[in-house]
């Protein structure tokens, strides 16, 4: 009784709102506790966020997705985020793939007569794990539209290098490609499942 009045006394100090979540005047099941931060006005949300988080998109976009997470699953599919997800996420794959099929013959193209710009190619892919802080950063502090714009933007830069025919140029086409292509598959699923939740998450992918 006495380590729950401290703890009751030190959530108080710490969260105003924990003492209405978790009263410490009984006995507070796991259900009491699970029922009372679902019915809370933004659900998990209305925690308190850290101060260096970009407050508007990330306000809004949890907000936003709360509701969405309560529908079925033919409502989350028919939804305009489904769609919309599904058509940037499509054409995204469909470059990125396409130029990962067609690396070899394009450099060549452009005088990589001795392969080496490909074998560079089939190597810095392995070091894409380094720009996980990147993504990370972009996804928990900048916001869902902001990090899609940057995988966008990256996959324009990526083009357009591509398509100048200086061969020493297309060292920075591999590398733009690499991060781009990796911040777009590690993005597709931290966004559906904040979207949607998880109680659809597999068939809404499988079916995306």
């Amino acid at each position: 009784q006495q380590q729950r009045q401290w703890e009751g006394k030190e959530g108080n100090q710490n969260n105003g709102s924990t003492a209405d979540l978790f009263p410490q005047n009984g006995e507070t099941t796991e259900h009491d506790i699970a029922t009372r931060v679902d019915d809370a006005p933004v659900g998990h949300e209305s925690m308190p966020l850290p101060p260096d988080v970009s407050f508007g998109p990330l306000i809004f976009e949890a907000r936003r997705f709360v509701e969405l997470r309560k529908k079925s699953f033919k409502e989350q599919f028919m939804s305009t985020e489904s769609f919309g997800m599904g058509l940037f996420y499509t054409l995204n794959v469909f470059f990125q793939q396409f130029y990962l099929g067609t690396q070899r013959l394009q450099l060549e193209n452009k005088g990589d007569t001795n392969n080496s710009y490909a074998d560079f190619g089939n190597v810095v892919v392995a070091f894409a794990f380094v720009t996980i802080p990147i993504i990370g950063w972009l996804l928990d502090k900048k916001g869902y539209g902001i990090t899609l714009g940057t995988i966008n933007a990256l996959a324009v830069l990526t083009s357009v290098l591509q398509a100048l025919p200086v061969l020493w140029i297309q060292s920075l086409t591999l590398v733009t490609w690499m991060i781009s292509r990796f911040f777009m598959y590690s993005s597709y699923f931290a966004i559906f499942g904040a979207l949607f939740g998880f109680r659809n998450f597999g068939k809404l992918v499988a079916i995306d």
